[in-house]
Formats: C-alpha cells, sequence, structure tokens
C-alpha cells in the first residue's frame, strides 16, 4: 500500500516526498528486491539520472541473489546505454 502511494507521488505529487518513502520502506525491508526495482525505474522513467545511478549502486551493494544481481545489472548496463 505504502509503494502504491509512493509511485503515486512521484507521479502526481513531489518527488522528494516520493523518495522519503521509498527510503524509509527500503531500511525496513532492505531485503525487498520489488521495492528497489520499482524505486530506480521510477527515477530512470522519470530520467533523474544521478539519483538512478545512485540506487544502482547500492543495489549492487546490497547482499542479493545471483539472480537478482543479474537482473540489477542487464538494468544498469540498459539504463547507461
Amino acid at each position: 500500500v505504502i509503494s502504491k502511494y509512493a509511485l503515486s507521488e512521484f507521479e502526481f505529487g513531489s518527488a522528494d516526498r516520493a523518495r522519503v518513502l521509498f527510503e524509509e520502506l527500503l531500511n525496513n525491508y532492505p531485503k525487498r528486491v520489488d521495492l528497489w526495482h520499482l524505486y530506480v525505474d521510477k527515477e530512470v522513467k522519470l530520467g533523474h539520472v544521478s539519483q538512478s545511478r545512485k540506487l544502482f549502486d547500492r543495489m549492487i551493494a546490497s547482499k542479493s541473489s545471483t539472480k537478482n544481481m543479474k537482473l540489477v545489472f542487464k538494468k544498469y548496463l540498459e539504463f547507461e546505454m
């Protein structure tokens, strides 16, 4: 529910408020890769390059499964091309 609210904040409200909501979610649930992907996808879609790169770097630094890391690297590569 909160992630949907954060996404709607990106669309219709303030990007800063949406970032705060996502950061709180990720602090509470750092292993929820779906939240990481929602967050970075929205930043990329809105063209926030520096924030997207920071998120990708944080995703890479986090302890995650090989399958998820493959997806992260693939997204990061597509983003940079």
